[in-house]
């Protein structure tokens, strides 16, 4: 396995060891955002969903947030604006609208009330007609 962070020792989603598998699952998700000008990638990890959507259309303003220093670290060096946040500090943040959100993997973490103060805030997040998987 992959250098990675103690957080993230057991994720299926951070380490390079299912890096293909990996890509398959959240390329479903892809052409979703084409005509977004701006997505943020909630929960980013190593940056594998931003890579994607930079491939698909290198002209979009990528944005990632992760609550691990480590993955946002390695997103930075991929060359990806990436900032350490945890869900609570959302709105903090990450202080501009955004056409589309992906946060996979990052609501079943969360209990009753935070997730609907999670979806209320990536609602307020989004430009009209934005997307929010």
């Amino acid at each position: 396995m992959t250098e990675q962070s103690d957080n993230q020792a057991y994720s299926f989603y951070h380490t390079t060891d299912n890096l293909e598998a990996t890509r398959i699952l959240m390329s479903v998700y892809i052409s979703l955002y084409a005509r977004c000008g701006t997505v943020l990638d909630i929960g980013c990890g190593p940056g594998t969903f931003l890579e994607l959507l930079h491939a698909q259309n290198g002209a979009q303003t990528l944005i990632g947030v992760d609550n691990d220093q480590a993955m946002v670290n390695r997103c930075c060096e991929k060359g990806f604006d990436a900032r350490l946040c945890r869900v609570q500090e959302l709105s903090f943040t990450v202080t501009e609208a955004v056409d589309g959100i992906y946060a996979g993997h990052i609501i079943e973490h969360l209990n009753g009330s935070e997730a609907l103060d999670f979806v209320t805030v990536c609602f307020a997040k989004l430009n009209p007609g934005g997307i929010l998987v």
